[in-house]
């Protein structure tokens, strides 16, 4: 198995500094999932990512709202809907959280590589907001 990150926002801080990292275990090589995901926005039409030759969905700022367009798209490659957190609103879009991208971005990638197996890797954090009460402040907080 390969472990990966997948970072979800703004991972350079550069903006709004707001993202999350998505940990997975897989039994795909990295270049077959990038190649996979690639092939899979050509397909659909659309990308989660900054390119030059699709539309951008979920990209620029406080863009939360999956397009309808898009939803129905996923839904003639058979995305399965389930892993998503919310369904399509009264316009058809789709509300979209940080973990909806992550399984929206996997969806893709298994539409290529229908023998993909992903499993999310959860830790708990020793210090920060989610740490131990026993560790106060910040470690190497000097060093930023």
């Amino acid at each position: 198995m390969n472990t990966y990150v997948l970072n979800v926002g703004d991972w350079s801080g550069d903006g709004h500094n707001q993202h999350d990292s998505f940990y997975f275990e897989t039994n795909r090589e990295y270049d077959e999932i990038v190649d996979a995901y690639l092939q899979a926005c050509k397909t659909w039409g659309y990308s989660l990512h900054r390119c030059d030759d699709l539309h951008m969905v979920l990209n620029e700022y406080e863009d939360r709202t999956l397009p309808d367009y898009a939803v129905e798209a996923l839904r003639l490659m058979k995305v399965d809907f389930s892993l998503f957190g919310d369904v399509p609103n009264e316009s058809g879009g789709m509300p979209f959280g940080s973990d909806d991208v992550f399984n929206l971005f996997m969806q893709l990638v298994k539409s290529q590589l229908p023998d993909l197996t992903y499993s999310l890797l959860k830790a708990k954090e020793i210090t920060g907001w989610g740490g131990s009460d026993k560790i106060s402040g910040f470690i190497g907080y000097g060093v930023y």
